[in-house]
């Protein structure tokens, strides 16, 4: 929710008064032109330990779904991508191939290729005029976030959707009429390299092979030596990094893909970001070198335990999204409260008029947004022009207040406009 500060230029309280507190948020930002029209990638980790993960994701999928679906069948686009890059980065070759413990990776892996339900179709199609799948939307949505566990270990989701944008395999993906909502699933840090000397075995300067590496030169914190021992402060994505790409460059790209940024909502299902290093014993080695202390952890299917690495990288990357971007823990048994926050904030930029926080609604005020300028919109009841008013609507908008904003107009908006209510 937005806040912003309104300062009263007063000649009684002098040129240094303190700014005045406008306490109300931005509760609807409306386009005057919504759409039925979704298109959705999840970008599913496929290491070992995410297999039963990807089977809780699509657990979740009717609470997804049903926050899509409130007003009306959605038209919907739906692909899955996974977080396989192999060994490329965005500068240079593919690094040479690499095995080890956390699976094999080989040149740009799947390179983000979209799959759907079935391996011969790209994109999942479900809307009133067309429909490409033969089962049940919810049963061919689970097999299409299903991505199995033989991917490179060294996920890179950001550098997969910027493959998965350019990919000619995904050309019918994309529709430009259409709200974005995208989905990361992932134990790990984002390993989006810069350059292949990322996956050197040679150690004697990177250290071991290993995940370690996302972290150690994906992220700066005030503490700078990032190999000695203990927790990290103030931690943040490293744009000066020459390793591991600078996120910045990822917003700008997944925001160009809509019309407007607000027609973009970003989910990232990870684990909690708080970063320590602390000595580990590589498998099958004794001797302990740095590596980033897990955190937070669960029990798979068999009753093994297993660990998840902080993603700073990724919840950073959902905070710059605003109200359209959320983060769930990876680790949570039920990821249907994160899958429902994330079809709300797909359902936003769709163009949903509801009131979705618990605010109180008295001095709401309204603007049309077009280009960055604001015109006032007056109550309806206080002018003949163009108005606003709340509706009391359970069925359109059964989340909090059952409010939902209603404008009534005098010819059409301009181009671009959005309809903002602040309470």
């Amino acid at each position: 929710m937005r806040r912003w500060l309104v300062v009263a230029a007063l000649a009684a309280c002098g040129d240094n008064a303190p700014p005045v507190v406008d306490t109300r948020v931005e509760v609807v930002a409306m386009p005057a032109e919504s759409t039925s029209k979704l298109d959705v990638v999840f970008v599913i980790g496929n290491g070992v330990s995410v297999l039963d993960h990807q089977v809780a994701l699509g657990e979740a999928l009717p609470a997804w779904l049903a926050q899509i679906s409130i007003d009306g069948q959605p038209d919907l686009h739906v692909a899955a991508i996974t977080t396989d890059m192999g060994t490329s980065a965005a500068h240079g070759d593919p690094a040479p191939a690499i095995g080890g413990s956390i699976n094999g990776c080989t040149s740009r892996g799947d390179n983000g290729a979209m799959f759907a339900w079935d391996a011969s179709d790209h994109v999942l199609v479900d809307g009133p005029a067309a429909t490409n799948h033969p089962d049940t939307l919810l049963r061919d949505l689970a097999r299409t976030v299903d991505r199995g566990s033989a991917g490179c270990g060294y996920q890179q989701p950001l550098a997969a959707l910027r493959a998965a944008f350019t990919n000619p395999l995904n050309a019918e993906f994309r529709r430009s009429d259409a709200a974005l909502g995208i989905v990361v699933l992932s134990d790990t840090e984002d390993c989006s390299a810069l350059d292949p000397s990322l996956f050197s075995t040679d150690t004697s300067v990177l250290g071991p092979l290993s995940s370690f590496r996302c972290t150690r030169f994906g992220i700066r914190c005030a503490e700078p030596d990032m190999t000695s021992y203990g927790p990290r402060t103030q931690c943040e994505p490293d744009p000066s990094s020459e390793l591991v790409e600078d996120p910045t460059d990822f917003v700008d790209l997944v925001r160009g893909q809509a019309s407007d940024p607000r027609r973009v909502a970003f989910g990232a299902i990870i684990a909690p970001s708080d970063i320590a290093i602390e000595p580990r014993a590589p498998s099958g080695n004794s001797v302990p070198v740095p590596a980033v202390a897990h955190s937070c952890r669960w029990l798979d299917s068999s009753n093994s335990t297993e660990d998840a690495n902080p993603a700073l990288r990724l919840a950073w990357f959902a905070q710059q999204f605003g109200d359209r971007g959320a983060i769930g823990s990876i680790c949570s048994d039920d990821v249907s409260p994160a899958a429902t926050t994330m079809g709300i904030n797909m359902r936003r930029a769709m163009g949903d008029p509801c009131i979705e926080d618990d605010v109180p609604l008295d001095h709401c005020t309204a603007v049309d947004e077009v280009d960055g300028v604001d015109a006032p919109v007056p109550p309806c009841g206080a002018s003949s022009a163009s108005c606003w008013e709340l509706v009391t609507d359970p069925t359109t908008c059964p989340n909090a207040a059952h409010q939902k904003l209603v404008v009534h107009r005098i010819g059409a908006a301009p181009a671009g406009t959005y309809t903002l209510l602040r309470c």
